[in-house]
Formats: structure tokens, C-alpha cells, sequence
């Protein structure tokens, strides 16, 4: 059997299987909704970006926030 190496990082090393990471991921569509701002209904992940970037709206969820700058009275 032929063996096949690649570059990686600066080294050459034996072609292996491929990281799961590196897999294709195919993530389906939204379920559609009614904004709360404006009450029209969005249908897809397109309409639903482009809602935001039109309202100057900004999505939150499972994105890590490093800096807290919380003032307690």
C-alpha cells in the first residue's frame, strides 16, 4: 500500500484520516418567526441576518462575553 504525507505546520507527516472538525456540516434552516420589532415574519436564516443588520439589532446566545463591566449600587 502507498503511503501519502502531507505538510503540516512546518513538518511533514503521514496523511491520516481526517479530524472530525474538518468534516462537512450541514445545518438546516430556521423555523420561521414574527419580529418582535416589527411584527413581520422571517422565513429563513438570510431574511433573519438581514432583519438584524436593517434594524441595528444584535442576536445573543451562546457567545463567551470576556469583559464584564458591571457597576453595582
Amino acid at each position: 500500500m502507498r503511503t501519502t504525507y502531507v505538510f503540516l505546520d512546518g513538518k511533514i507527516v503521514e496523511k491520516s484520516q481526517p479530524k472530525a472538525s474538518a468534516r462537512l456540516s450541514i445545518m438546516r434552516d430556521i423555523d420561521s418567526y414574527k419580529s418582535i420589532v416589527t411584527g413581520e415574519e422571517i422565513t429563513s436564516r438570510s431574511s433573519h441576518r438581514e432583519h438584524l443588520r436593517r434594524h441595528n439589532l444584535v442576536e445573543i446566545g451562546n457567545e463567551q462575553q470576556t469583559n464584564f463591566n458591571l457597576e453595582r449600587d
